[in-house]
């Protein structure tokens, strides 16, 4: 469904100002989410750790709070469960469907199905006209 290859030729003839925090986060963010769809959990979790920096900057964070919480997945998959947890904490009190159904999948990696179904609910429930709850929760 992915175009990995089209994504990377697209990063390498974009511009990049590395003392701007937001292209830096939005850099991080492309390279995590193209490592992760090509398997490379050790170059997307790098590559969170670069947008988890630029993140603290309420430049990037306010623009785009739910964006964190996509590196949930790829901690848990490389076996670092309190930044899964910390990333997804990270929105704070807002509430979006993909933060809700990457804590569901973070919950069915770890093994615990039970609660991972009631946080997929909780994602179909916030927006039943979302696809990616029901999705994410049928994909399992």
């Amino acid at each position: 469904m992915h175009d990995p290859g089209a994504a990377e030729l697209l990063l390498k003839t974009s511009r990049v100002d590395p003392k701007s925090k937001p292209d830096v986060a939005a850099q991080a963010l492309d390279r995590a989410m193209i490592a992760e769809e090509r398997g490379d959990i050790n170059t997307a979790v790098a590559e969170w750790d670069k947008y988890r920096v630029a993140y603290a900057d309420p430049a990037v964070s306010t623009g785009n709070p739910l964006y964190i919480c996509y590196a949930a997945v790829s901690y848990q998959k490389a076996g670092q469960g309190a930044k899964a947890d910390a990333v997804l904490d990270a929105v704070g009190p807002l509430t979006f469907v993909d933060c809700e159904r990457f804590r569901a999948d973070v919950l069915d990696l770890r093994g615990n199905w039970p609660e991972a179904e009631q946080w997929y609910a909780k994602a179909i429930q916030l927006a039943p006209s979302i696809p990616s709850g029901y999705y994410s929760w049928e994909w399992h």
